[in-house]
């Protein structure tokens, strides 16, 4: 498991982590960052108030082990927070970070 620790210095398990470039949900390539958790420990709505609070997405940071993994700056926007029952009944958190075009090298 990964631990990630928002810029609020709150942190959360995740499963699996990916940052990628390309084009995201039909608009111009993006930057973007997903994180998964399977099983996720809370609901939807703590998730979203973990990424809500000022300060949460300065800075996004993977570590696994208590070794750093990746730090990511420039997130600023929620494309996709969503929570999936799994059959054992358990719950799978998906979670896609995404950078401004402008910060990608892409025109506005």
């Amino acid at each position: 498991m990964f631990t990630v620790k928002l810029g609020t210095g709150k942190t959360f398990e995740a499963a699996a982590a990916e940052e990628a470039y390309g084009a995201v949900y039909g608009g111009s390539p993006r930057l973007t960052l997903r994180l998964e958790a399977s099983p996720a420990p809370r609901g939807l709505d703590w998730y979203l108030g973990l990424l809500e609070e000022e300060g949460a997405l300065d800075t996004v940071a993977v570590a696994a082990g208590g070794k750093d993994c990746l730090e990511a700056q420039g997130y600023t926007q929620v494309v996709e927070l969503t929570q999936r029952l799994l059959p054992t009944g358990d719950k799978h958190l998906s979670l896609v970070l995404c950078k401004p075009a402008a910060q990608t090298g892409e025109e506005a």
